[in-house]
């Protein structure tokens, strides 16, 4: 079966749901990493992935303070690759706002779950050296799948012999 593909509606309400987000591109030191920023990320296999695909997202930074919201690992990354500049959104913000949107963005993450076959189907496609998937990792998942007593397929009822 074909995968599903997006279709564009139509006809649009005209509404603006959300406002544009509008990106600029600023000197790294333009921002300033969140000093509370509980999230501890792996800044290597961002690294990793932006020098194979570049920055794909940009940074959310609150206007008043300048402190990054959404993207603290994502700066470090490209510190560590010695960007000169980073794609930022500012958002006007007050500090209360600023505090839960920067928890919210780190804690929905975590809130996803896998389809481990269809990821261990993609990560075969794609090839060697994914950023965020080594080799043991794919291993692991693998050995998972085999031990797993029942099929990651859709059920059927078997008729009984």
């Amino acid at each position: 079966m074909p995968a599903a593909t997006a279709k564009r509606p139509a006809k649009t309400t005209g509404k603006v749901l959300t406002p544009i987000v509008r990106v600029l591109r600023v000197a790294m030191d333009g921002v300033i990493p969140h000093p509370d920023n509980a999230r501890k990320g792996n800044v290597a296999h961002i690294a990793a992935s932006m020098q194979e695909f570049g920055q794909f997202k940009p940074l959310v930074v609150q206007s008043s303070s300048g402190h990054i919201l959404c993207g603290n690992h994502t700066y470090l990354a490209a510190q560590a690759l010695n960007w000169t500049h980073i794609d930022v959104h500012y958002q006007d913000i007050d500090d209360d706002k600023a505090l839960r949107l920067a928890l919210a963005d780190n804690g929905t993450g975590d809130l996803a779950e896998w389809d481990d076959q269809i990821l261990l189907d993609q990560l075969r496609a794609a090839g060697d050296n994914v950023p965020g998937f080594d080799a043991k990792f794919i291993k692991d998942l693998e050995r998972q799948l085999r031990a797993r007593p029942w099929s990651t397929g859709p059920w059927t009822a078997q008729s009984p012999s």
